[in-house]
């Protein structure tokens, strides 16, 4: 599939209103710096870490998992659950 991106394109099958013609792009300087940014491929977390940090970060976060189950479990019995 072939994406014209150049400015004054109509982009068919994006408009989101009823009764409105597709939306047409703009040229760059129209929309902020900051929304190219976010095509730039970032990394993904624990990426930069060592291997047996990225462990310890595995093991945080199974600990943490556990400490919310047993969280949830005890807000439960005591939560009245009784009907009235």
């Amino acid at each position: 599939m072939s994406l014209n991106t150049k400015a004054g394109a109509v982009m068919k099958g994006l408009n989101i209103f009823a009764g409105k013609a597709d939306p047409i792009i703009k040229p760059d300087a129209a929309y902020p710096s900051w929304l190219f940014d976010l095509l730039n491929e970032r990394p993904t977390p624990g990426q930069d870490l060592a291997p047996e940090q990225l462990l310890s970060v595995k093991y945080l976060r199974i600990q943490n998992r556990e400490r919310i189950k047993t969280l949830s479990k005890l807000s439960f019995c005591i939560t009245d659950h009784t009907t009235k």
